[in-house]
């Protein structure tokens, strides 16, 4: 990796891009902390969770397989954004 390198974010909604199953976000989380807290500086962003009904039972169960406690949490609320170009959509014909 190179330099400076300030954040890393392991993956971007997991819970939806490549349904990746929550105990193995957490691994590919901690193994960028320990990259982190290897000599290169960086911070963590965790999570980074899309909003989908079941988001809930998704970060307990991510969070429950991290090794550290994440200073930064990441979140895309894709459905709320979704429903709101909908809305602006419809407003617009």
């Amino acid at each position: 990796m190179g330099r400076p390198l300030s954040y890393v974010e392991t993956w971007n909604e997991p819970n939806n891009q490549g349904a990746l199953p929550a105990v193995r976000a957490a691994q590919l989380t901690n193994a960028a902390h320990a990259l982190c807290e290897g000599g290169y500086g960086c911070r963590v962003v965790a999570g980074n969770l899309e909003d989908s009904p079941e988001v809930a039972g998704y970060e307990r169960e991510y969070e429950s397989g991290l090794d550290f406690s994440p200073a930064i949490w990441g979140f895309t609320p894709t459905t709320r954004w979704n429903r709101e170009a909908k809305r602006r959509l419809n407003a617009s014909r």
